[in-house]
């Protein structure tokens, strides 16, 4: 069989492979890039006693390394983008989840529980779904083709109204919000991700081209290129800098899957928008391919559910930890801290009480004129409360 045969769109087979490839060793290093990162604003509070505010972060290698590690993968991710469409590539995203899932258990001690495996093993099985029957070739092979869908009447309502939700979200929800509930950030994130991949799959796909055709059709000589190199650097910086907000507020297993699957939520319509609806072989194909989305769903939701206890555990953990009181999980998830604090809560009530009865006991004797010491009025006190 010869790999190099193009296939009906005008592309070799060998392209799909190729792109399913770089697409997992990109889930890989996003996946590993998760626990650096986080390894590193865990030391970083550590030393600074706070946890990555005022980007002293910065200095942590390990921060630094989990960074290279992410730019790696984008780096694979965009390169996958050249020779398969967003469809194919953007599911095979829950890599990352599941690698994520079992560093963090080993470095970061946040295991997962029976729930939280099953929901990682729903996550591939929806991504194989995706694979097997997703489409085998981008909707557009040269920057003119790309423009041509971006420059259509329905893309450039839908960008406008995207463009205002991120506005309202980083101005006035993410404020108030965005320390309070992780899918703010994560939602900035997944928003302007779905731009950013629609970006680097027209690049990529140029510049494949490009390869083949230098000499008559070379998009370099394209001048609107350039602007969206400029447009893809820009939202690669927004993501970086809000994904790292919510990887400073919330467990990295609550934010890895969640914003995996919006992201993919949002990257697969932004590219049904753009190219105006999916190329599927049939319908069966294209039913499929939602079923494999909800089965992905689903899996995230098992995960989202049992780290909401992670991180309540978390919490209490470190309000402990302030405290200066022991942390220890009693019968029925009960925090032996609180109950200790509930006692001292009732001690010092009762020490107020007998305080002031004492007080005004002592008030009345000096008015009758008596010549007690206040010992003797404690006694007197003492013997009055035993009676």
């Amino acid at each position: 069989m010869d790999t190099a045969k193009p296939s009906e769109t005008g592309e070799p087979h060998w392209y799909k492979a190729v792109g399913i490839t770089l697409a997992m060793l990109s889930g890989l290093f996003i996946g590993c890039s998760f626990i650096f990162k986080k390894k590193g604003l865990i030391d970083t509070k550590s030393l600074h006693g706070e946890l990555g505010d005022g980007h002293a972060y910065l200095n942590s290698r390990m921060w630094w390394s989990g960074l290279i590690l992410m730019a790696l993968g984008e780096v694979f991710n965009f390169v996958a983008y050249a020779f398969s469409p967003a469809i194919l590539v953007t599911p095979l995203g829950a890599i990352s989840v599941v690698v994520s899932a079992i560093l963090s258990s080993i470095f970061l001690d946040e295991q997962l529980n029976y729930s939280g495996k099953i929901g990682c093993a729903q996550c591939i099985i929806g991504a194989i779904l995706i694979v097997i029957h997703a489409p085998e070739s981008n909707s557009s092979n040269t920057i003119p083709e790309f423009f041509g869908y971006v420059g259509s009447p329905g893309f450039i309502f839908y960008a406008v109204c995207v463009g205002c939700v991120v506005y309202y979200l980083v101005y006035h929800v993410a404020p108030v919000e965005g320390e309070k509930n992780p899918l703010v950030y994560i939602a900035i994130c997944s928003l302007v991700g779905s731009f950013l991949v629609l970006s680097c799959q027209g690049f990529g796909s140029s510049i494949a081209y490009t390869f083949g055709h230098w000499e008559e059709d070379n998009q370099f000589l394209e001048w609107p290129i350039y602007p969206l190199i400029l447009f893809i650097i820009y939202t690669v910086m927004i993501q970086i800098h809000f994904l790292n907000k919510a990887l400073n507020k919330f467990s990295t297993a609550i934010v890895t899957p969640v914003y995996y699957v919006t992201f993919t939520t949002s990257t697969l319509v932004s590219s049904a928008v753009l190219f105006r609806g999916f190329t599927v072989d049939s319908t069966q194909h294209g039913v499929t391919l939602v079923m494999g989305f909800v089965v992905i769903v689903g899996g995230v939701a098992l995960l989202f559910e049992y780290n909401d206890s992670v991180v309540k555990e978390q919490l209490k953990r470190e309000r402990a930890e302030s405290e200066g009181r022991p942390y220890v999980i009693a019968d029925g998830d009960d925090f032996e801290g609180d109950e200790e604090e509930e006692e001292d809560g009732k001690t010092s009530e009762m020490a107020g009480t007998e305080y002031d009865r004492v007080g005004k006991l002592e008030q009345g004797l000096k008015k009758e004129g008596s010549g007690l010491s206040r010992r003797e009025v404690l006694k007197s006190s003492c013997t009055a409360g035993d009676t």
